[in-house]
């Protein structure tokens, strides 16, 4: 069940949702049919392969509860996925998902589909998000095979290059019945990587009190604008200028961090897989070592503490 609103209040100051998919996200359900490496240049990691992703994002509730979904009123049911002979609608990605032998991850996406998160929150919000960048609405495949990122080709609509609009302004709808509760900062020409790496600067500005004079910078006062809705011209690209191929880097910044984590963990993994190894020889030198006779002594040289305890038992 959704919080109290009383337990809201005393211990909710403000909610901020930066380039928030309230709708879902395309990229989430290409992720899951043929691979989406989200911004990871191929060419400088490529042991990195899409169809390795796919197979384990196809596990991940997180994924599956981001996929493309209708919201009553604001967001009608249309074709997410079309091949020459099939197509599915957001209503039918469960089906859709048994249909391409995805089971597991059908059950778990039907699972997710009871939480919802366009409902308003109820307490003081500030909402980002980008726009003016083409972004994917339909998988359209040129085969029948979804699995085949080599023909996959997109329907685009207005949004953030990854979100589109009409999941990210959801809480437009909210701002229209109570601006004073909800006020929504729309970042034109900006991609969802870009306005996620600001994210730091819009949350200090509402934690340290600023964000009167943040708004104002940006066009406008708390509750200055129409059902408080604000503009700002995000300095990302210019008007109408169509990002990369969305298989590449989008150059926000992206590839580097993705990067660093990609090489971590593999430090860590093999770390893990190097440890028990270690661990093994170190054992058999101590068994050796307890067990070896000493030089002159015929008797059994096997310490005391040996002899009391098994080596099993040791070990």
């Amino acid at each position: 069940p959704a919080p109290a609103q009383e337990w809201k209040a005393q211990y909710v100051e403000a909610f901020v949702p930066v380039a928030g998919s309230f709708g879902g996200s395309l990229q989430s359900l290409r992720m899951v049919l043929s691979g989406y490496l989200w911004g990871i240049n191929s060419k400088s990691l490529p042991w990195i392969d899409g169809s390795i992703l796919a197979e384990v994002s196809r596990t991940f509730g997180g994924v599956t509860w981001a996929f493309p979904q209708t919201i009553p009123g604001h967001i009608e049911d249309w074709t997410v996925v079309q091949t020459p002979h099939r197509q599915w609608r957001a209503s039918e990605l469960g089906q859709m998902l048994h249909d391409v032998d995805l089971h597991t991850t059908a059950d778990i996406y039907n699972a997710t589909r009871r939480y919802q998160t366009y409902q308003p929150p109820g307490v003081k919000t500030y909402c980002f998000y980008g726009a003016g960048t083409p972004t994917p609405l339909t998988l359209k495949y040129t085969a029948e095979d979804v699995y085949d990122s080599g023909a996959l080709e997109y329907v685009e609509v207005d949004g953030d290059g990854a979100v589109t609009i009409d999941s990210l302004n959801v809480c437009d709808l909210w701002a229209e019945e109570d601006p004073d509760m909800y006020t929504v900062v729309r970042l034109t020409n900006a991609t969802h990587v870009g306005t996620i790496q600001r994210a730091d600067k819009y949350i200090r500005s509402i934690a340290y009190g600023n964000i009167t004079k943040m708004l104002r910078q940006l066009g406008g006062d708390i509750g200055g604008a129409p059902s408080g809705i604000l503009e700002e011209e995000g300095p990302y690209r210019a008007p109408g200028a169509r990002p990369p191929p969305l298989h590449a880097t989008e150059g926000d910044g992206l590839t580097p961090y993705v990067h660093l984590a990609t090489a971590g963990a593999l430090v860590v993994g093999v770390a893990l897989l190097s440890a028990p190894l270690g661990l093994g020889v170190l054992a058999a030198r101590r068994v050796w070592t307890w067990q070896r006779p000493r030089a002159g002594d015929g008797a059994s040289s096997v310490p005391a503490c040996a002899a009391r305890h098994p080596v099993t038992e040791l070990l």
